[in-house]
């Protein structure tokens, strides 16, 4: 908020570029080692009774356990995808938007901007609304998993019948 309020639109844009692919490269690291931990914690639920891996066990959500690994693995995939494909897709229109401004020698919200610059104005708002859902699910997923590991994850896992 205050980087928004202090600098010009460009400016701000500028260090949104390069700051978000390290927030979501941090993300992904964390959410990576975090799952990572999670699941070797709590190896027995993923295994048969001969010690072997139990692929359909990854479906069992009736397991706590289960479900909170698909829980961290959504953060892990939100984080990823923002940081390899959308984050880069919404910074290289909001670059392009920036050039077709200089060559107009308009803002992008002028009522009189050309065909070329409506079109990355809807193509930046489509990918930055994309964008901006993947994070807000990737925080509800943290936000969750936070709040269930705080309640709930230190105690001896829980039955079904105690979740509902």
């Amino acid at each position: 908020v205050i980087a928004h309020r202090s600098l010009s639109r460009q400016n701000f844009s500028l260090l949104q570029a390069r700051t978000f692919p390290v927030y979501f490269l941090l993300c992904t690291g964390i959410s990576s080692i975090l799952l990572a931990l999670w699941a070797s914690a709590n190896i027995e639920a993923f295994k048969h009774d001969d010690d072997s891996f139990n692929l359909k066990s990854i479906f069992n959500f009736s397991s706590q356990v289960i479900v909170q690994s698909w829980v961290l693995l959504l953060i892990l995939a939100n984080s990823f995808i923002n940081w390899i494909y959308i984050g880069p897709t919404t910074n290289r229109l909001s670059m392009q938007r920036q050039r077709q401004e200089r060559a107009e020698a308009k803002p992008y919200y002028d009522p009189g901007v050309s065909e070329a610059m409506k079109k990355l104005n809807r193509e930046f708002g489509t990918w930055h609304g994309i964008s901006s859902l993947v994070n807000l699910i990737g925080i509800l997923a943290t936000i969750y998993h936070g709040l269930w590991f705080n309640t709930l994850g230190l105690r001896q896992p829980l039955t079904p019948a105690e979740i509902f």
